[in-house]
């Protein structure tokens, strides 16, 4: 009795070697298809490159379309690092910037735009009254072509 047991499991746990492939590719799929909804895919895009409450209310291509106005208007901000820099405080560098000033730019950046407003400091793009922070977000969309 013993004996056909021991036969009856070592037959059912042998496993080819394609079969553990396979089986381990499912399983690491399955996890991968289960987490795929826990992450952030917003937060490694740079804060910067899309105005977070326009993007609620535009799709993305209006936003281009705001951007284009926007360069057509201010044909002088044509340029990514200049708009990085004037949205950033810094210019892109090789380095990308950390978790922590992500963060610290979105904040920074919802800051500014409310500060744009209060000292007039707005654009009239395609019937929106933008701040301009807002307006340069729109134009560093544009020119990523995100």
């Amino acid at each position: 009795m013993i004996a056909s047991i021991h036969c009856i499991l070592q037959y059912n746990v042998a496993m080819k070697r394609r079969a553990f492939v396979s089986v381990a590719g499912l399983g690491i799929t399955a996890i991968g298809v289960t987490l795929i909804d826990f992450i952030d895919f917003d937060f490694f895009r740079p804060a910067y490159c899309k105005p977070e409450f326009m993007s609620h209310l535009c799709s993305n291509e209006g936003l281009r379309a705001l951007g284009q106005e926007y360069l057509s208007l201010y044909p002088a901000e044509r340029s990514c690092d200049l708009l990085i820099t004037k949205l950033c405080g810094r210019p892109p560098g090789i380095e990308s910037f950390s978790r922590k000033e992500i963060r610290s730019i979105r904040q920074r950046l919802k800051d500014a735009i409310k500060k744009d407003f209060f000292a007039g400091r707005t654009v009239i793009l395609g019937g929106w009254v933008l701040s301009l922070t807002e307006a340069r977000q729109c134009a560093l969309f544009t020119l990523l072509d995100l």
